[in-house]
């Protein structure tokens, strides 16, 4: 009679562990880049919808003119600056006291945030905004006024946001002209 007590796994248990966990990466691992390709666009959206509502907001508070600029003119996914313009420039300064800008937010890599519309040239603010800004930065600023914290806009405006997925739906933001801001349901496949 053998009485030897085993200690650890054998070969086979070892390989059918291995072959289990080896099924389960594959099927999951897709999911996850998709999962987190997802949760940062819903991110990106979120900060932008925040931001809006936050500019708007300051306007309101300051019952004076904040001005919401894009980092670049064409894509609003690089990030964007929250200033007012204290000194009467029509640039942002943030040497000056107290300082001008009011919040920056700065992003790297790929989602994409296009100013969208078919009433409108999507690449012109100025006619937009009541922004009382230099040129180089009107194509590229929307101005939300003190009081009410309206825009100067005579229809809604919308952003569109996608990342570097082909086909994948995308996200759409919509900007009344009372400056509220609002999510769409509006599916749209990104390019």
């Amino acid at each position: 009679m053998n009485t030897q007590k085993q200690l650890g796994f054998n070969l086979i248990e070892v390989l059918v562990t291995l072959s289990v966990v080896g099924i389960l990466a594959t099927i999951g691992l897709p999911n996850l880049n998709g999962f987190l390709l997802n949760n940062k666009l819903t991110s990106r959206t979120n900060k932008l919808v925040s931001t809006f509502n936050f500019t708007r907001g300051e306007a309101i508070m300051q019952n004076g003119p904040v001005h919401l600029t894009a980092i670049t003119a064409d894509d609003w996914g690089k990030g964007w600056t929250i200033w007012v313009d204290r000194n009467g420039n029509g640039e942002p300064d943030a040497d000056v006291d107290p300082p001008e800008i009011l919040h920056e937010v700065k992003f790297s890599g790929t989602t994409t945030i296009k100013l969208e519309d078919d009433n409108f040239n999507a690449t012109s603010l100025d006619t937009l905004s009541i922004a009382q800004v230099d040129d180089d930065l009107k194509d590229k600023t929307l101005s939300y006024t003190g009081g009410n914290g309206t825009l100067a806009l005579t229809g809604l405006i919308q952003f569109n946001i996608c990342d570097n997925r082909t086909g994948e739906k995308g996200r759409k933001i919509e900007i009344r002209p009372t400056g509220r801001v609002a999510l769409t349901d509006d599916e749209f496949q990104c390019q």
